[in-house]
């Protein structure tokens, strides 16, 4: 393995790194490597148009927490790394 880390994952890392580290970054502001567990129902849009462009999946975003919010995407990000 390379001796840079630098916070995210290293590109020659092994199956167990990948499975801890794959698909994130670490928060800019706080530093934390683990993303917070949203718990919100609800989200604020921009304005009706931006609400039926997530709607309508023509914008990504969170919408409501059954079609997807921050603590999914950062799911789907590390099952897809």
């Amino acid at each position: 393995m390379s001796g840079e880390f630098g916070g995210r994952c290293p590109a020659d890392a092994g199956f167990a790194t990948k499975c801890l580290l794959g698909g994130q970054q670490p928060d800019p502001t706080s530093g934390a490597r683990v993303p917070p567990i949203v718990q919100n129902t609800g989200y604020v849009f921009k304005g009706t148009d931006d609400a039926a462009d997530k709607f309508n999946l023509a914008a990504f975003g969170p919408i409501y927490s059954r079609l997807g919010n921050p603590t999914n995407d950062a799911l789907e990000a590390k099952i897809a790394a």
